[in-house]
């Protein structure tokens, strides 16, 4: 099975660490100058500025050099997107296909349409809602060569998933990190407020600098009106797992079922996180190959787990497919 990590706006220099860590692919985001001017804050995909590349040489030379390495780098244009940016939109693609990038991560079904039109390998993400073996089909009939499945299904709908579209399209799963209860195609939160903005103006009229971080509005602080009760929430509001979410255990029967890759997510993350993660997913990996069955892997596995959190036993709640 094939681990797809995460890169940062440093791309190019996290590549061969990624990849002798155990990635076999590698995604990142790309937000060229010229989206900033007609786009402002907008991002180009589900993360900020500060998480992608910004330059197409930049973007050149991070798949350089993880060709050099033997591996694949995927770009994502993953957002939702509105008719006025269908030439930004366009000209991105054409930046990743000219980039010799091994293809893009969509999460519009306009964008595997676009890439279809230019010729470039696109994989269905989940802002697709592939929830089913019908709508995975679907996507395939449109051109995309592998479909990411919703992070909200179970295993036994991903293994029927994969029985049902066997031998269409290759399938690819969530297996580490941002765990979200909400189907992500179907949400319509603004997920990222650019590092990019430097200053802001405040009520009274002057302005405020500040360092803006990738910004989940969906976990942010809220207000209920309820009748004539008002309730305030002042705690952030995350889905249970969060960053700590883990489908490692599962690794197993997804092996079993034909699934192509398991994609590590945290494009945002500091990079000896990633490398953290990448290295503990291709351990439980290998712990396939000396398992003598399904309860020794996952028992093994959540062992890992433990360690490396310092936990005596694996909380249900981080549980990916519980």
């Amino acid at each position: 099975m094939k681990i797809m990590a995460p890169l940062s706006n440093e791309a190019a220099n996290e590549v061969r660490l990624l990849v002798e860590s155990g990635a076999d692919e590698l995604y990142c985001g790309y937000i060229p100058l010229y989206w900033r001017e007609t786009n402002g804050v907008y991002s180009a995909n589900r993360r900020g500025y500060g998480s992608s590349v910004h330059r197409l040489e930049e973007l050149s030379h991070a798949i350089s050099q993880a060709h050099d390495v033997g591996a694949r780098l995927y770009v994502t244009v993953n957002e939702k997107y509105v008719a006025c940016q269908r030439e930004d939109v366009l000209r991105v693609l054409k930046d990743i296909r000219d980039a010799n990038a091994d293809g893009v991560i969509a999460g519009d079904i306009a964008v595997v349409l676009l890439c279809a039109e230019l010729g470039l390998p696109v994989h269905a993400g989940t802002g697709c809602i592939n929830l089913n073996t019908n709508s995975v089909l679907h996507v395939a009939g449109l051109g995309a060569r592998r479909v990411v499945l919703d992070r909200v299904l179970t295993v036994s709908e991903i293994e029927m998933i994969a029985h049902g579209s066997a031998g269409t399209v290759e399938l690819e799963v969530f297996i580490l990190n941002a765990k979200c209860g909400n189907i992500e195609g179907c949400c319509s939160f603004s997920h990222t407020l650019s590092e990019c903005v430097a200053e802001v103006s405040v009520p009274d009229g002057r302005i405020a600098k500040r360092h803006v971080p990738d910004i989940v509005w969906c976990g942010s602080s809220f207000e209920v009106e309820h009748g004539n009760e008002r309730m305030r929430e002042s705690e952030r509001v995350m889905c249970p797992g969060g960053g700590l979410a883990c489908g490692a255990c599962r690794i197993w029967e997804f092996s079993r079922c034909g699934i192509t890759g398991c994609k590590v997510v945290g494009r945002n993350y500091e990079l000896p996180q990633r490398v953290s993660d990448v290295r503990f997913i291709r351990k439980c990996c290998d712990i396939l190959s000396v398992s003598a069955n399904q309860e020794a892997f996952q028992a093994m596995c959540r062992r890992e787990y433990c360690a490396r959190h310092d936990l005596k036993e694996c909380p249900p709640g981080r549980c990916y497919y519980a």
